[in-house]
């Protein structure tokens, strides 16, 4: 869809003109922002979770001073967290939020409770999908309930892929 490219370069240009940007890999199981920039972390949300590591000690440096924190990929246990496991989460990365201009959050698709956490606790979201009926239903989705506004929405035109 593009939500992992969307993410990185808005930090990137954020961080090119001076502010202090953040990106969290949201999408918890299957991680790319870290693939995407060409880094392999050393730690990743995983070594948060099971205790070993605070949320701080695993940001990794990007270009123009970004920051991002590595989820891991592949990682079937980081896709579903209890409650528990996302309240500790978020209490970490308040810490981190508070030290930035911007905190960006590249989330999953779907709907999973972990997905859904990352978006209610967002001052905005934008949405990123295709020019599909079945697509923008899912992507529609997470917003049921809440206010019909979408903040933002980015629809790829199918010649930009080759379609």
């Amino acid at each position: 869809m593009g939500k992992s490219n969307l993410v990185l370069n808005t930090g990137l240009l954020l961080a090119r003109h001076g502010r202090q940007v953040a990106l969290l890999d949201g999408d918890l199981g299957l991680a790319n922002l870290t693939v995407l920039m060409g880094q392999a972390p050393k730690y990743d949300l995983r070594d948060v979770i099971a205790g070993d590591k605070r949320m701080r000690d695993i940001v990794m440096e990007g270009p123009n001073g970004l920051r991002v924190i590595p989820a891991g990929s592949g990682v079937a246990e980081l896709a579903n967290l209890s409650e528990a496991e996302r309240r500790e989460l978020f209490e970490q990365l308040h810490d981190i939020e508070a030290s930035v201009d911007f905190l960006l959050i590249d989330t999953g698709a779907g709907i999973s409770d972990t997905v859904l956490s990352l978006i209610l606790a967002s001052d905005e979201s934008v949405v990123v999908t295709q020019p599909e009926p079945t697509a923008l239903a899912a992507a529609y989705a997470p917003h049921e309930g809440r206010d019909p506004a979408v903040p933002g929405l980015s629809i790829p035109r199918p010649d930009q892929h080759g379609a």
